[in-house]
């Protein structure tokens, strides 16, 4: 099993640090080694994000560097509980055909 997975994530990831860090995915991308997401996005400020890239930028605000990917994403995840916290809403994604 990917350690990982169970990768503790900061319990203090506040609004502010999302707000901070979805206006650094703006400017600077996805983190290295994340990826778009494929079920879920997390609305902020009318933009789509992926909600493990804009969690782990946050947490890099409390922890002083970005998690490595993997940690666990999706509902009832620690991830989508701090997005939600913070007020956030997490669309699960449409497909098209």
């Amino acid at each position: 099993m990917n350690q990982n997975r169970n990768q503790a994530l900061p319990d203090v990831i506040t609004r502010s640090h999302l707000l901070t860090f979805a206006g650094e995915f703006d400017e600077l991308g996805i983190p290295l080694g994340y990826r778009p997401s494929h079920s879920h996005d997390v609305e902020i400020d009318g933009k789509l994000y992926p909600p493990p890239a804009i969690v782990a930028l946050a947490a890099k605000a409390i922890t002083g560097s970005v998690p490595e990917p993997g940690f666990c994403a999706g509902k009832g995840t620690k991830c989508f509980q701090i997005l939600e916290d913070a007020g956030f809403s997490i669309r699960r994604k449409t497909k098209h055909v």
